[in-house]
C-alpha cells in the first residue's frame, strides 16, 4: 500500500515540476524562436547586401533601387550569390534594394525587407532592433518613425517610409 503512496505522491511532483518549467521557460523558449528568426533575417539581408557592394565595387557603378527582389535576381546571374535571397521571416516579400526616401527609384541606399506588423513579426523586429543597439519605444517596441534610423542596420515600424505601415529590416549600403 504505501509503495501506491509513493507513486502517486511521485506522479503529482512531476506534473507539479512539469508545469512549473513550463510555465517558468516557455517565454524564454518563445524568445529563443524570435531571436532565431531574427538572425537568420539579418543574415539574409546581410549577405544580400554584401552582395550589392561588392558589385558595386567591381563595376564601379552604385546599385541601383529594385522592386520584386530583382537585385537578388541580378546579384545571382552575376555570380555575387548562389540563391536568391529570401525573407526567413515573411518569404512573401522580397529582400530589395530602395533608396534613400524607400522608393525603387534612383541610387540604392537599404538593402530591406518589409514585414507585416503581427504579434510574430512584433517580436522578431523588437529582437533584430535590440541585437543592433537600436533604442526602442516605451513600452518596449520598435522605433515608430517615417524615415529610417540612424544606426547601420536594424528594424524599425515604417509610418509610410516605403507606402506603407509596416516593419522594415534593413543594412545601409
Amino acid at each position: 500500500m504505501s509503495n501506491v503512496l509513493i507513486g502517486i505522491i511521485g506522479v503529482i511532483l512531476f506534473i507539479g515540476l512539469a508545469l512549473a518549467g513550463a510555465l517558468f521557460l516557455g517565454p524564454r523558449f518563445q524568445e529563443a524562436t524570435s531571436n532565431s528568426k531574427a538572425s537568420a533575417t539579418m543574415q539574409a539581408i546581410s549577405q544580400t547586401a554584401d552582395a550589392a557592394v561588392l558589385a558595386s565595387l567591381q563595376t564601379g557603378e552604385r546599385m541601383q533601387s529594385s522592386s520584386d527582389g530583382k537585385i537578388g535576381r541580378d546579384l545571382v546571374a552575376a555570380g555575387y550569390l548562389k540563391s536568391a535571397p529570401v525573407n526567413p521571416t515573411f518569404p512573401a516579400w522580397a529582400i530589395d534594394a530602395v533608396s534613400e526616401n524607400g522608393t525603387y527609384v534612383g541610387d540604392a541606399r537599404y538593402m530591406a525587407a518589409g514585414m507585416p506588423i503581427s504579434d510574430e513579426t512584433t517580436k522578431v523586429c523588437t529582437a533584430i532592433a535590440r541585437q543592433s543597439g537600436m533604442r526602442l519605444e516605451d513600452d518596449g517596441r520598435p522605433l515608430a518613425q517615417s524615415t529610417p534610423p540612424a544606426s547601420a542596420s536594424g528594424c524599425w515600424h515604417s509610418l509610410g517610409w516605403s507606402g506603407s505601415d509596416m516593419y522594415i529590416v534593413y543594412k545601409r549600403i
